[in-house]
C-alpha cells in the first residue's frame, strides 16, 4: 500500500510541477509578463477629435448623424475634452461603417413585404497622433425594422406597432407613400442613436 500511495504522490508532483514552474516565472519577473488585451488610454491623455465619418457607399447624413450623436455622448460622458480639429487632439476617433444590408423579414398573403430589416456595422478604432491604434473594435452593430413603402397602410407592422408615435389627424392627410416614407426616417434616426450608444459603450468600457 505504501508503494501505491508514493506513486500516487509522484504522479501529482510531475503533473503539477510544470504549472508552478511557469507561475513562479511570471511572479518573478524573469522575462514573463501578463499582457492585458486591451490597456486603457492614460489618464493624462484628454483631448479627443471625432474624425469625419466616411459614408462609403451609405447615406453620407447618417454617417453625418452618427458623428454628431458620437460627439454629444463623449462630451456628456467627461471622460474626453472634445476638440474641433485633429491638431488640437491627443487622441483621435476613427469610425469606418460598413455598407448598410437591408432585408425583408415580413410578408403579407400576397408575398408583398410589410417589414425591412437595416443592419449597420462601423469598425472603430482609437489612434494616437502618430496614428498608433490605442484601442480598436470591430464589427459594432446596430439593426432596426422598418415598415415597407408600399400601396397600404399596414398599421400591423412591427415598426408602425413599436416605434414612434402617429396621430390620427396625421394618418388622415399621409397618404401610404408618405407614411412609409415618414415610418422610414424614424428608424433610420433611431438606427443613428442605437449604433452611437453601442460605439460609446464599447470605446469607454475599453477604459
Amino acid at each position: 500500500m505504501k508503494g501505491v500511495g508514493d506513486r500516487r504522490w509522484r504522479y501529482v508532483l510531475l503533473t503539477i510541477w510544470p504549472v508552478v514552474t511557469l507561475l513562479s516565472l511570471l511572479s518573478t519577473g524573469c522575462g514573463y509578463s501578463v499582457v492585458r488585451p486591451q490597456a486603457p488610454v492614460p489618464d493624462a491623455i484628454s483631448r479627443l477629435h471625432v474624425a469625419a465619418i466616411e459614408a462609403g457607399s451609405g447615406d453620407p447624413v447618417f454617417a453625418d448623424r452618427l458623428r454628431r450623436g458620437l460627439r454629444t455622448l463623449i462630451r456628456r460622458q467627461g471622460r474626453f475634452t472634445l476638440t474641433a480639429g485633429a491638431e488640437e487632439a491627443e487622441v483621435i476617433l476613427r469610425v469606418d461603417l460598413d455598407e448598410p444590408f437591408t432585408r425583408p423579414v415580413s410578408f403579407d398573403e400576397y408575398d408583398e413585404v410589410l417589414d425591412y430589416e437595416t443592419t449597420v456595422v462601423a469598425n472603430v478604432r482609437l489612434e494616437g497622433r502618430d496614428g498608433e491604434e490605442l484601442w480598436g473594435a470591430e464589427r459594432i452593430s446596430s439593426t432596426r425594422g422598418h415598415a415597407a413603402v408600399s400601396a397600404a397602410v399596414v398599421t400591423s407592422s412591427a415598426q408602425f406597432v413599436g416605434g414612434g408615435s402617429a396621430l390620427a389627424s396625421d394618418l388622415e392627410e399621409m397618404d401610404a407613400v408618405q407614411l412609409g416614407e415618414a415610418r422610414r426616417a424614424v428608424a433610420s434616426e433611431t438606427l443613428v442613436d442605437d449604433l452611437a450608444r453601442a460605439i460609446h459603450a464599447r470605446l469607454m468600457g475599453g477604459f
